[in-house]
Formats: C-alpha cells, sequence, structure tokens
C-alpha cells in the first residue's frame, strides 16, 4: 500500500522540519500546500522531498485540506500539521497493510500538550480521524475544526479505533503566543457563527472552549450556560461541554453543587470516562465527602485503563498515575483507612520519587495518628525536594509545636488486649471449627456464650481456647450478643456467628487497620458475602455491609438492639461514634442451605420477627426483615405489604430504605408491572446511586417497557458499577449481577428488541 503524506502550512521554518523527518521513511509522497509562507517553510519542504503546492489563504481549513488531497496519489492519505509528529511511523504502513477493504478510516490518538494560564504543560488525548483512504468522495468540511469523519460515513464505509499515536505541539508555546492562535480561532468561530447563527453545536461548543482556553471564564460561562439545553445528549460534544462548564462551575462561579450536578450528568451519559470521574473526586473532596470521592476516584482509574470510545472522540485529560494514586490516598484517609492511604501514597512515590503531594499525604496520615515526629521527618524530604513549596514549612512549624516525647502507638504493637472476637452458638459442631480457625490468629481472646447445645460445640470451643459462656435462649439475638460482650476484654469486638469465617486476605490488614485507628473511630463496616439458596432452588450472591467491628466501649454503654437481625448501628450513633468503611471481608454460610433447611430458618426468623413488630409496632427495621422473611418464604403479597409498611413508618435509614424499595422493584417486575418497578428503582437509586441491583432494576424495567436509548444508558451505567463490585456496597444489601446478564440486556436495548425477556 502506498501512503501520501498531506500536509497544509504557513511560515513553520520552526516546526515543519521535525515533523518531515518523523513520517520521510513511510512516505510514497509528501504533499506541502503552502498559503502564503514568507520564511523558510518551502526551502525546508524540497530538502525532504516534498511536492509543494501554492493556495491562497481565504480563512478556511477545509479548503486548504482539501486542495492537499487532490495531488495525493497513494492509496492511504495521513495528514498532518507542522507541529505534529509520528513517534512510531512503521507501524502506520504495518496498520494500513492489514485492514479490511470495508474500512474507510482509521482513528488516531492525538497526544497534544498545550501550556496552560500557569505557564504550565497539561496532557490531552482524542481519537481523530487523520488516517483514511483515498477516494474522491472523501473531503473536509468546516471552516474551522475541519472534519472528514462524517464524508467517511455517509460513503458506505466504516471506521476503526487503532493503537498508532500522533504527538502535537503546537499549544506548548509561550502563552503569548497561544492566546494570539486562541484568537485567530476565536474570529473565525466568531465568523462563521455570524453568518449561521443557528449552526451546529459543535461550532458553538468550540467558541465556549476557546473563550475560556483565553481565560475569559465569565463570557465562556455564560455562553456554555447558553448552548447546553441545546445540546442532545446523543451529541459527542455534549460531554466535554458538561465537564468544561463543570470546571467553570467550580473555579468561576464556585457553585459547588451545580459543579457536582454537571459532572453526575456527563457520567450518566457516558459513566466510562476519566475526565468527569476525576472532576467529580475533586468536587466531593471540596464538600468534604471522601466516601463518594473515593467512589469517582476509583471510577476515575478503571476508565483510565479501558476509556469509552465517545470520551476519547471528545478528548480525555492525561492524569499523572502519581497524582491518580494521591487522590485515592487522600480519599481513603478522609474515610479513615490509614493503612491503605498509605499504601496509595507509597505507589505515588514509587512512580515519581520525593512527590510533593504524596509526602505530604503521608505527613497527614502520621498527624492524625499524632505520630508528630514522623510527620516532620517526611515533610523535611518534601521540602528538601520541593523548596519553592513554602507552604510545607508552615506544616513543619505545626508538626513544632505538636511534637511530644510521649511515644505513640505504632504498627508494631504488641496484641495484647487488641481484639475480642464474640459469638453465640447453639449445636455448631459442623460450623464451629471453620470459623475459628478463621480467627484464632487474629484475635487475642474469643468469647463464646453458648445457648444450649447438646452436640459437641463446647467441647470444640474448649479446644480452640475460648472463654466460655452460658445462657439460656430466650428467643432473643440482642440479648444473647448483650451477653457476649460483657465478657470481652479487647479494645476492639468483631462479633460472629459459626457459620462465618474471616477471608484470608483481610487477615494481614485487620490489626494494622485496630492499631491506627483514630480515638473518633468507633466502628467498622466490613463486606458480608452471602450465597443465598431460595426456596426454590435457585441461589444469587447477596452482599451487604455491616458494622461488625467496633470499638469496645463497655456494656451496657454499648449495647446491640433487636429481637432478631440485631444491631449494633443504634448504639454508635448515640455515641456519636464516627463508623467508617472497611474491606474486612466476612463469608457467611448460613443460607447455602437445602430448600429444608431454609424453610426452617425463615419460619424461626418469622415467629421472632412478628414477636418484634407486636412489641414495636413502628419499629420499621424490623418490618424491612420482616418483610424479607416472608420473601423467602414466597409470601409476595404479605412480603410486599410488610416492606410498604416499614417505609410508612418513616424510622430507615437511606441504605435500608435503598434495600427496601428495591425489593419494591422486584415484587413490581414480578407483577410485570414495570412502570412501578421503574418507580422503585429510581426512588432507591435517588438513596444509594451506586448500587448494583438497584441499576440492573432500572436498566431491565426500561428495557421491557421498550424505552431502549434510557435502558442503554442505565445498562452502561451498571456495567461501570459492576468493574467496581468488589468495593463496599452502599446500601443495606446488595445482589450480584452477572456481567453476562447486564451485556445481554446492553444487546436488547441497542438492537431495540421489543421481545427480550
Amino acid at each position: 500500500m502506498k501512503l501520501s503524506i498531506c500536509i497544509i502550512a504557513k511560515n513553520e521554518e520552526q516546526m515543519l522540519g521535525d515533523c518531515l523527518a518523523s513520517v520521510r521513511s513511510i512516505a510514497s509522497e509528501i504533499i506541502l500546500v503552502d498559503t502564503g509562507s514568507t520564511d523558510k517553510t518551502k526551502a525546508i519542504a524540497q530538502q525532504y522531498g516534498c511536492k509543494i503546492y501554492d493556495f491562497p489563504w481565504i480563512n478556511d481549513f477545509a479548503a486548504a485540506r482539501n486542495e492537499s488531497l487532490k495531488y495525493a496519489t497513494g492509496d492511504w492519505i495521513l495528514v498532518l500539521d507542522a507541529d505534529e509528529r509520528v513517534p512510531n511511523a512503521k507501524s502506520v504502513v504495518n496498520t494500513i497493510n492489514n485492514t479490511k477493504e470495508h474500512i474507510g478510516g482509521l482513528l488516531c490518538n492525538m497526544v497534544s500538550t498545550a501550556r496552560n494560564s500557569l505557564g504550565k504543560t497539561d496532557t490531552n488525548t482524542t481519537m481523530v480521524m487523520r488516517l483514511f483512504r483515498n477516494k474522491p468522495e472523501f473531503h473536509f468540511i468546516g471552516v474551522i475544526h475541519e472534519q472528514i469523519l462524517g464524508s467517511i460515513l455517509t460513503n458506505g464505509y466504516k471506521i476503526a479505533k487503532t493503537e498508532l499515536s500522533i504527538h502535537h505541539i503546537g499549544y506548548d508555546i509561550p502563552v503569548a503566543e497561544l492566546n494570539k492562535k486562541n484568537q485567530r480561532n476565536l474570529d473565525l468561530l466568531e465568523d462563521i457563527l455570524r453568518s449561521n447563527p443557528t449552526d451546529s453545536v459543535y461550532y458553538k461548543n468550540h467558541k465556549a472552549k476557546t473563550l475560556q482556553a483565553l481565560g475569559r471564564d465569565k463570557e465562556a460561562y455564560e455562553y456554555y450556560n447558553s448552548i447546553l439545553p441545546d445540546i442532545p445528549d446523543d451529541n459527542q460534544t455534549k460531554i466535554e461541554a458538561l465537564n468544561n462548564t463543570a470546571v467553570l462551575a467550580r473555579n468561576y462561579a464556585n457553585d459547588i453543587d451545580r459543579a457536582i450536578a454537571l459532572a453526575q450528568h456527563s457520567l450518566k451519559i457516558e459513566p466510562n470516562q476519566p475526565d468527569a470521574n476525576y472532576l467529580l473526586g475533586d468536587f466531593w473532596t471540596a464538600k468534604n465527602n471522601s466516601a463518594d470521592a473515593l467512589d469517582a476516584y476509583l471510577r476515575m482509574q478503571k476508565a483510565m485503563e479501558h476509556p469509552a470510545d465517545n470520551s476519547l472522540l471528545v478528548g480525555t485529560t492525561f492524569i499523572p498515575q502519581e497524582m491518580v494514586h494521591h487522590r485515592i490516598g487522600r480519599a481513603l484517609m478522609g474515610i479513615g483507612d490509614y493503612v491503605n492511604s498509605i499504601k496509595e501514597f507509597e505507589k505515588g512515590l514509587a512512580i515519581v520519587p520525593n512527590d510533593a503531594s504524596c509526602l505530604v499525604g503521608i505527613a497527614n496520615v502520621a498527624f492524625k495518628l499524632k505520630q508528630f515526629s514522623q510527620a516532620k521527618g517526611v515533610l523535611q524530604v518534601a521540602l528538601a525536594a520541593h523548596p519553592e513549596h513554602t507552604e510545607i514549612m508552615e506544616f513543619i512549624k505545626q508538626m513544632d509545636s505538636r511534637i511530644d516525647d510521649k511515644p505513640s502507638e505504632s504498627m508494631s504493637e504488641q496484641r495484647t488486649g487488641l481484639l475480642s472476637v464474640c459469638m453465640i452458638v447453639k449445636n455448631e459442631e459442623k460450623m464451629l471449627p471453620g470459623c475459628l480457625d478463621s480467627i484464632k490468629d487474629i484475635a487475642d481472646e474469643i468469647v463464646i456464650v453458648d445457648t444450649g447445645s447438646s452436640d459437641r460445640t463446647i467441647e470444640i470451643a474448649e479446644e480452640y481456647g475460648a472463654k466460655l459462656h452460658y445462657f439460656k435462649w430466650i428467643d432473643d439475638f440482642s440479648a444473647a450478643r448483650n451477653e457476649s460482650i460483657k465478657y470481652a476484654t479487647g479494645k476492639w469486638i468483631l462479633y460472629l456467628d459459626a457459620d462465618e469465617r474471616v477471608t484470608p486476605s483481610s487477615h494481614t490488614h485487620i490489626r494494622a487497620l485496630l492499631q491506627t485507628a483514630g480515638a473518633d473511630i468507633g466502628g467498622y463496616y466490613c463486606i458480608i458475602e452471602s450465597n443465598h439458596h431460595q426456596l426454590d432452588g435457585s441461589a444469587e450472591m447477596h452482599r451487604g455491609a455491616y458494622p461488625r467491628l467496633f470499638r469496645n466501649y463497655g456494656y451496657p454503654k454499648i449495647n446491640f438492639k433487636g429481637r432478631v437481625h440485631e444491631q449494633i448501628s443504634p448504639s454508635l450513633i448515640e455515641l456519636k461514634a464516627l463508623t467508617l468503611q472497611s474491606d474486612i471481608t466476612i463469608e457467611h454460610l448460613g443460607y447455602n442451605l437445602s430448600s429444608e433447611e431454609m424453610h426452617v430458618k425463615a419460619r424461626r426468623n418469622y415467629n421472632m420477627l412478628i414477636q418484634h413488630v407486636n412489641d414495636e409496632p413502628t419499629n420499621g427495621y424490623a418490618w424491612f426483615q420482616l418483610g424479607q422473611t416472608l420473601g423467602q418464604m414466597e409470601l409476595w403479597q404479605e412480603a410486599e405489604d410488610a416492606t410498604l409498611f416499614a417505609i410508612k413508618c418513616g424510622s430507615l435509614a437511606d441504605s435500608v430504605y435503598a434495600s427496601a424499595t428495591a425489593t419494591l422493584s422486584q415484587f413490581s417486575g414480578r407483577k410485570k408491572n414495570f412502570e412501578e418497578a421503574l418507580r422503585w428503582a429510581n426512588e432507591s437509586l435517588s438513596k444509594v446511586p451506586n448500587q448494583l441491583f438497584g441499576l440492573s432494576l432500572k436498566a431491565h424495567s426500561l428495557l421491557y417497557m421498550c424505552r431502549f436509548a434510557e435502558a442503554e444508558v442505565a445498562f452502561k451505567e451498571a456495567l461501570s458499577l459492576f468493574t467496581l463490585k468488589e468495593r463496599m456496597p452502599r446500601s443495606g444489601f446488595d445482589i450480584d449481577i452477572s456481567e453476562e446478564l447486564l451485556n445481554k440486556g446492553l444487546a436488547a436495548a441497542r438492537n431495540k428488541d421489543e421481545h427480550y425477556r
């Protein structure tokens, strides 16, 4: 295959030589159309054997581009500017030689560097159509920011992505020169829009971008706000416009809530994009919402690995990996996960040793742990590497005022008295050994309260050195739990059942987590993974977040509440103690039972829950659990009624409310009342947006209602969340939905399959 390189240039003696040198080895010919050079541009082109043609500049980039195409004789054309370079030119030839006939154009990655208003260099990557077959019907359109993609598609050809890169350095110039270039572009855009005031939103978006690049933020913000309603969500420029407006809303208008709303709108259109997730993380950080910031940064990290095509078409900002780790580490520090926070900062330092942000991050963690000498030492390293950061010196002065010779608790502190594991058991000879094996190496003591075993349970507990106590069963789980924590002597308590196991991966950091916990932290949510066998023989994986690990304030100051499905949370709330997320995972085997065993367990819970709601008729949580149990018993209408009453009680926490409304959506879907199913799914998502189960319910409801475009968006959002499903569930429970099922639904939405079931 022969390749023609087509370039338009004017007074490019500084840039042209390196451009031509980067492609000389692969070009069958190089066409250069000169639009009025008065410097050595033509002479340099002649040195490289270019075919040179003159074309008068008429303020129309497409006209000049099309002039260059006229002279090309190769099978393929690569269009370049003088300020661009092709770093791995041979790969271009290999790519076109292996491209199928129906492909008319190949998208390349344009990696652009640009000087920002602070004089620093930013990097942006965009997929551009620069490599295409030499066909007379292909032509550029657009006075500025000219495009050929539409011409290729309208003539029946397909396009394909490639890994080819083009480096653009034309905006990495002094600010004065950059402003001159941007002003030229703005003048051309305003001429176009004056002639055609209702012309494409494409040019309007570029005008807003150019105003922003010129630092005319007030005009840019007002102009973006005027054009945003006119840009449909399915227009590829909408994502970019929303993201840019979000930046202006934060930095110019100081309207953080609007900035968040704009970023969320952008992510609703395309969840798998780095830029909006990065912005949203920073916006949540500004509002001191570290949990949601962490969600956004982790999505950003995932999107950076495999960004969506439409986000690449409008461009993605290059985010250095050390900055990614700093942002994640900062968010982890904000939720009190100091161990993993330091790990992220250390990852950043492994990439860029002495990175100021990561060093200061480690110092901040040490400061929060009252390890002031360690914090000062890290800050001194940071200041030596970055003397221009005068704020570090102020931080060091703060450390000097806090340093105390009294030693602080260190990561190597002896384990004695740190963790008590408390359990209640009855006839658990089959399950108990597995549970005790999973915690024997992390617990300082194991407290077991037996409620009437007649098998080998007590003997097994003694073999593991557990401290045994006895309590008569009175159909009240809280009473038995409270009996167990009375005897705990550790600083922290982890409560378990015999049918649960702490995963091996959790062993390595549970003690470090507790040793570094701040004094204001009262508990940690653990992830409970439970494979639920249904009465019909099917199974589904539930994942929930529950505060199983809490500080031992001493009974009765800390106590359980609830006859069944007992809770420690109300007590922690009364104590005004923080409860933070952790990645401690507990496997629950108690619902991995036969149908007969499930019937017995459901009936037992039902009897206790009936007694509970009789004792406390307005306890919403008890009614919610009753609804869940009735659902397990396949008493669907009774389950729905109980769940509705739980909501009417008005006392459900947001996470439980989200679970209850998701359950009602599921019940409605069973009755094929998909409008009602959608209503309840949206209600669930309004409380807890980041839940796989709720998003799947919403997506499938929309699909069954033949609202295909909305269904496609919902399925994509669910799939983006699926990539993060190992993280903490944010609703009372979440149900694992297979990626296969979500992709199947997405395909049906895209194909407008009215018969999908």
